[in-house]
């Protein structure tokens, strides 16, 4: 006599197993990767607004020139006007000129100035050595230097160039590393100089 066989439990409970391996995604498993792809995002804007800083205008707009500049006088530009809603104070790392043409060997250095408020002027527009002092109460050198934003008195970043001999140097703004708050980055500001000397 054959007796019925009895039924596979093991193949029965691995099959079931396999089965649920396809069930369709639940709407918490949904939700899961949502939530991680949002903080991904999240972290990644937080990311570049820390290495970002905006307290300062991009660079381009505006221009001085000027092709009779005598040789060895340094000339300052005011490069920087800070942002209508920017606060705090800002450190300075380091401010490097944006050269696009130099014939002239030029020599640039950068400062922090203090308006006078008893000059007269609002703000450092482009001024020979002999009005720098009458115009900034203060000038030092900008790297390490902190810089209050829309304040009074007012402070600028202002560019000295010095042409060593005859020729020309143009510079399309300037990168000024720095940090303000929580952000620290680099940002590229300030306006279009043009400077030439014929003297030989």
């Amino acid at each position: 006599m054959v007796r019925p066989r009895a039924p596979d439990v093991r193949r029965q409970v691995g099959c079931a197993a396999l089965t649920t391996r396809f069930l369709p995604t639940t709407p918490l498993r949904v939700g899961v990767s949502t939530l991680a792809l949002a903080l991904v995002a999240g972290l990644a804007v937080l990311g570049w607004t820390w290495r970002h800083p905006t307290a300062f205008p991009e660079a381009g707009g505006w221009g001085v020139g000027s092709h009779q500049r005598p040789v060895g006088a340094p000339f300052y530009v005011g490069m920087t006007s800070e942002n209508h809603d920017a606060r705090g104070t800002v450190t300075i790392h380091s401010a490097r000129a944006h050269v696009v043409r130099d014939s002239a060997a030029a020599e640039i250095e950068f400062f922090v100035c203090t308006v006078d408020p008893s000059s007269g002027v609002g703000s450092i527009g482009a001024v020979p050595q002999s009005e720098i002092h009458h115009e900034c109460s203060a000038l030092v050198p900008a790297e390490g230097a902190k810089m209050r934003l829309n304040a009074t008195p007012r402070q600028q970043v202002v560019m000295a160039v010095s042409l060593s001999h005859a020729g020309r140097v143009k510079v399309e703004g300037l990168d000024l590393d720095y940090s303000l708050g929580w952000q620290h980055g680099t940002q590229r500001t300030g306006g279009e100089v043009d400077l030439g000397s014929r003297q030989r």
